[in-house]
């Protein structure tokens, strides 16, 4: 009710300034009959739906950065998730993976990396099932001859995720059996905690919050005794615990963890999306702490790397963000700064998911 309160008084104050100039959604909302309006605003959102479909891929990634972010770690779990996060920036997901193939596979030092991109050959690019068995089985060769062997039981909690995620909550199926065998059959402790961050995500994805809170501190227990603080598992079990306290609204206990999550992403000296994501999320915590002044920092934070980035959604979604702050704070001149960067960056790059959301 308070958010629609500000809304109203927001939309007044931007027809004052903009009086002269009326806009359509004004002369929808004003002067077309309920019927009628309802019907074109459900239009008017499906299309812009059907365009975000389409070009929901405007972000542009380099191949040379992504290969200068994997040669600055030697981090398994996060390269896995630098080539996982640029994979989902391309509308070409199979080129996307024979090119990095290409550069990754001529540097020996990204054994590693060029294993997990056979994996991703094997699921993306459409193989007959004996070869995708085959492909898998070379990723897995090379994991085994490398100095971390133990990643094999990593990655192949990852294809048990994705088995597990297309089936019901309660399958007798028990998908991660494989990857347990592996972490019995070698001196591979360093890697226990996957299997209730695995658990963790489904019950997550099934809405089991109880569940997954239970795993995730299980999965934080296991990682504190066996594992390094500096690793991008830790980040990823920090963001994890994050987001459920955030969800459960204990806003508090969410900043802990993220911020823990923040300071261990930080040391890596690499800038992407999750980088980006992290410090919007910590500002929409402090927003709702109406710590307003720690939440504009980190969202704007999160504009600046963005930008330096060049990702164009979230060089936006934290703008709209912050204006939703200045809003709350009956700031409306800076909050009109805010929302018009925000919808002039989904027009420009053609986030039109984003254009949505501003309307």
């Amino acid at each position: 009710m308070k958010y629609a309160f500000y809304s109203i008084k927001f939309l007044f104050y931007k027809l004052k300034q903009s009086f002269k100039k009326i806009e359509i959604i004004f002369f929808i909302h004003i002067f077309i009959p309920n019927n009628i309006k309802y019907v074109m605003r459900f239009l008017s959102i499906g299309v812009f739906l059907f365009i975000h479909t389409i070009y929901s891929y405007a972000q542009i990634y380099n191949p040379k950065i992504v290969y200068q972010h994997l040669k600055s770690t030697n981090d398994y779990v996060l390269q896995h998730h630098i080539l996982e996060q640029y994979l989902g920036f391309n509308s070409d997901r199979c080129g996307y993976v024979k090119e990095m193939k290409n550069i990754i596979t001529q540097d020996k030092s990204l054994d590693i990396a060029s294993a997990i991109i056979l994996l991703l050959e094997a699921r993306e690019c459409s193989q007959k099932p004996q070869q995708q068995e085959l492909t898998r089985e070379k990723a897995f060769q090379i994991i085994r001859a490398s100095k971390e062997p133990c990643f094999e039981a990593f990655v192949n909690s990852r294809i048990a995720l994705g088995k597990a995620s297309q089936a019901a909550f309660n399958s007798d199926t028990d998908y991660l059996s494989y990857t347990k065998q592996l972490l019995k059959g070698q001196e591979c402790s360093q890697y226990l905690y996957i299997i209730p961050e695995v658990n963790h995500l489904i019950a997550s994805k099934h809405g089991k919050t109880d569940i997954a809170l239970k795993e995730i501190l299980e999965a934080e227990f296991l990682y504190k005794q066996h594992s390094q603080f500096t690793s991008f598992g830790w980040v990823n079990i920090q963001k994890h615990l994050g987001l459920i306290f955030y969800q459960t609204k204990n806003y508090s206990a969410a900043l802990k963890h993220w911020n823990q999550a923040l300071d261990a992403f930080e040391k890596f000296s690499i800038k992407i999306r999750t980088l980006v994501s992290l410090h919007n999320d910590v500002g929409l915590a402090y927003k709702n702490l109406k710590d307003y002044e720690k939440s504009f920092y980190h969202l704007t934070k999160a504009i600046d790397i963005a930008k330096e980035i060049k990702d164009s959604i979230w060089i936006g979604i934290p703008q709209g963000n912050i204006a939703d702050i200045l809003i709350e704070q009956e700031k409306y001149e800076q909050a009109q700064i805010y929302l018009d960067n925000y919808l002039d960056y989904g027009l420009q790059f053609q986030e039109h998911g984003i254009v949505v959301s501003a309307y």
